[in-house]
């Protein structure tokens, strides 16, 4: 309910209106307040003032809005330094094993390696953390001698099996470390010629050749094995790209 302000020095229910009193030699009534010029000028900067108060406060609102929302992103090797002081949520970033930082930037894990010679410092981007990847079953072992001396390997599946485009994915993450880690360069080859695009490739199996072979197999089971020469990869779907970022692990030794 709106209450009436009663004014000081009147009675609610009568209300006495005064007239001024009459001039009689001046024929107009004067104004109760006169207002000179210098008046008007000072409501008029005052006035201005306030207006350009609210201007700058909702630029200066707006401009910190956009500044929130453009800020630059910080690097990979900023979040490296983050992640070490324990800066990030676990989500963006851990330490596995108290040594390797791993961040996450657009979906993807990186960590930073080391050359073998110490001098220089690579950023690679896995799939899959190695927290991810610990209960994924490894068995065998690689004859590492093979693997070290081959300036090539065969990388074979099977070319009618259903979901081909995860195979496409394992064999090009796989394909992509092996060339600019290892300097090995991938010869397409399928585990048998049913195709037109076998027909000129190499049949490969674990079985059929010395050299190395990655064999990216379509099972129901997924895992890992190392079989002398030959890397059998596992399973269907992304679980045969969980089995190629375990086997890069491996082979930086993030991972056993």
């Amino acid at each position: 309910m709106i209450m009436e302000q009663k004014t000081g020095g009147q009675e609610s229910g009568n209300h006495h209106t005064h007239a001024p009193p009459s001039h009689p030699h001046s024929g107009q009534d004067p104004s109760p307040e006169q207002h000179t010029p210098e008046d008007s000028r000072r409501s008029t900067t005052i006035l201005l003032i306030a207006i350009a108060v609210i201007v700058m406060f909702t630029a200066s609102f707006f401009a910190f809005g956009y500044f929130r929302s453009h800020q630059r992103p910080l690097t990979i090797e900023e979040l490296h330094n983050l992640n070490f002081q324990g800066k990030l949520e676990k989500s963006e970033g851990y330490i596995y094993h108290g040594v390797y930082s791993f961040v996450k930037v657009d979906g993807f894990w990186y960590t930073a390696l080391q050359s073998q010679s110490g001098l220089s410092q690579y950023s690679f981007a896995f799939r899959y953390s190695p927290e991810e990847l610990e209960r994924l079953p490894v068995s065998g072992a690689l004859d590492t001698a093979s693997f070290n001396n081959a300036s090539e390997y065969y990388i074979t599946f099977n070319p009618v099996a259903e979901n081909l485009s995860y195979t496409v994915l394992a064999v090009n993450d796989y394909n992509q470390h092996m060339l600019n880690a290892f300097s090995k360069v991938p010869v397409a080859a399928c585990d048998r010629n049913e195709t037109i695009a076998c027909e000129t490739r190499p049949i490969v199996t674990c079985g059929s050749t010395t050299g190395v072979v990655v064999y990216i197999r379509d099972a129901d089971t997924s895992g890992v094995q190392f079989s002398g020469n030959c890397i059998t990869i596992s399973g269907r779907g992304f679980d045969q790209v969980k089995g190629v970022d375990r086997v890069l692990y491996k082979f930086y030794n993030i991972m056993e």
